[in-house]
């Protein structure tokens, strides 16, 4: 049969900053992805061929636009994140990550039928790879299949039983989009109360309080968006 190809040899100390990354990267706050980045980027001085290293580059610079971490978050960051998503693929072509950062990068630039396209290719290269479905529930809110959404989420969640709260926010925020807001409510919840600062979750948990008529639970999670992102303005229907 055709010959292996040799697994690219990886610097154990890059590895090691690639993880604390990786664990930084978990709190969904401003200052884990300002952490998370700098250990990619220590990596990559140890390891500068360390496709996974630039493609979490990529990621965080993705999670701070769609999370709107830093008020510098711009085109310029995506256009860095992309550079950084670019080298990933060139140096190996065939890990998920790489194309899961573009797809990041696509959904902060509001390109939700081209994120679609990475998460899909991210889960052909590794059908275990859940945050591939995760990505693909969260872009998929924004498509016209919320079903296929909700399929990719739910796997996500089988594939990794501890996954992070945020898991949890999207399947609240695809139940939101199809107006089952009783389902939605306790996801949302459970992924405010694990990530207190986590802006998004806010915004889904007001939205999905007002659409049940509980207009001051609402209101008081939209005041604790503002108190964390001062300049974050939204009112409940």
């Amino acid at each position: 049969g055709a010959q292996e190809a040799p697994l690219p040899r990886i610097e154990p100390g890059a590895h090691y900053m690639l993880l604390r990354g990786l664990e930084s990267l978990r709190s969904f706050t401003a200052r884990g992805n300002a952490e998370a980045r700098k250990f990619f980027v220590r990596a990559l001085e140890l390891d500068p061929e360390y496709a996974r290293a630039h493609a979490h580059i990529a990621v965080t610079y993705g999670r701070e636009n769609i999370h709107r971490y830093s008020n510098d978050s711009s085109r310029f960051s995506v256009e860095a994140g992309l550079k950084a998503a670019v080298t990933a693929i060139q140096l190996d072509a065939e890990i998920p990550h790489a194309y899961y950062a573009l797809g990041v990068l696509n959904l902060a630039l509001g390109e939700h039928s081209t994120a679609i396209s990475a998460a899909r290719h991210a889960v052909r290269l590794d059908p275990n790879y859940s945050d591939g479905y995760a990505l693909l529930g969260e872009a998929g809110v924004f498509g016209s299949d919320l079903d296929e959404a909700l399929a990719a989420i739910r796997r996500a969640q089988l594939l990794h039983p501890h996954h992070p709260p945020t898991y949890l926010w999207i399947e609240g925020h695809i139940l939101f989009q199809m107006e089952r807001h009783d389902e939605a409510q306790p996801l949302l919840e459970a992924a405010v109360e694990s990530h207190p600062e986590f802006l998004q979750g806010l915004i889904v948990l007001a939205a999905n309080y007002g659409s049940q008529g509980k207009k001051s639970s609402g209101t008081g999670a939209l005041e604790v968006a503002r108190s964390i992102h001062p300049d974050f303005d939204m009112d409940v229907a």
